[in-house]
């Protein structure tokens, strides 16, 4: 499995975090660790798809879920402790998209 990370400031100059889990040459799963609008850390995953450079996803239709949740100041030094503790649960995660996809194509 291929995980790419980085830690950096975004457009706005708040510290992010981004990792892309490859599962299949077209499909991945993207971790995004950053301050959301109520001021907390928030660490989600995405099922996001790869089509010539461009990277899609289906709005309500593709997994999503939030991975963690704290009310601590956005620095560099917590963003890369919240987004390292996510990546120890890449395994849970992944069977999970897995199961939402399998559910979905069952229904």
């Amino acid at each position: 499995m291929r995980i790419n990370t980085k830690i950096s400031r975004g457009l706005t100059g708040k510290w992010r975090g981004e990792s892309y889990v490859h599962l299949t040459p077209t499909t991945g799963l993207r971790i995004t660790t950053s301050k959301n609008h109520a001021g907390k850390l928030v660490t989600t995953a995405q099922h996001v798809r790869f089509d010539d450079g461009v990277e899609t996803f289906m709005l309500f239709a593709d997994y999503h879920k939030f991975i963690l949740v704290k009310d601590v100041r956005c620095t560099e030094n917590a963003v890369k402790a919240q987004h390292d503790a996510a990546l120890l649960l890449i395994d849970s995660i992944i069977n999970e998209c897995n199961e939402f996809y399998a559910k979905k194509d069952s229904a």
